[in-house]
Order: C-alpha cells, then sequence, then structure tokens
C-alpha cells in the first residue's frame, strides 16, 4: 500500500489530483491505514477535496476501529 501511496503523492506534487485520488482511492482498498494522510505536505493541495476528505475519514475510521 505505501507504494501506491508514495505515487499519489507524487501525482497530487505535479498536480495531477484525479490520478492522485486515484492511487489513494486503490491504497485504501488496499488496506492502507496510517495517520499520516492527514497531515503529509505532498497532499496538501488536496486538502478541502471532498473526495480526499472522504478517503482520510476511511483511514481515520479503519484506524479506529
Amino acid at each position: 500500500t505505501w507504494g501506491t501511496y508514495n505515487l499519489a503523492c507524487f501525482w497530487a506534487l505535479e498536480g495531477d489530483h484525479g490520478k492522485a485520488l486515484e492511487l489513494l482511492s486503490r491504497a485504501v482498498e488496499l488496506g492502507f491505514a496510517d495517520r499520516s494522510i492527514s497531515a503529509d505536505p505532498d497532499l496538501a493541495s488536496l486538502q478541502g477535496d471532498p473526495g480526499f476528505e472522504a478517503l482520510k475519514q476511511k483511514v481515520l475510521e479503519r484506524l479506529r476501529d
């Protein structure tokens, strides 16, 4: 999952938010569960995007379970 997450960070930094969200979604689907998604500066450009916010919530819920 970390490889997919890291690729998502790359695409977010490159400005391709669609690709970044696609890869983050895949990472979460594969079981990614780390609080870093909330504060990772590489993902700062995605903050506020509804899709990104939903993925963050999924990860945080997974960590609570």
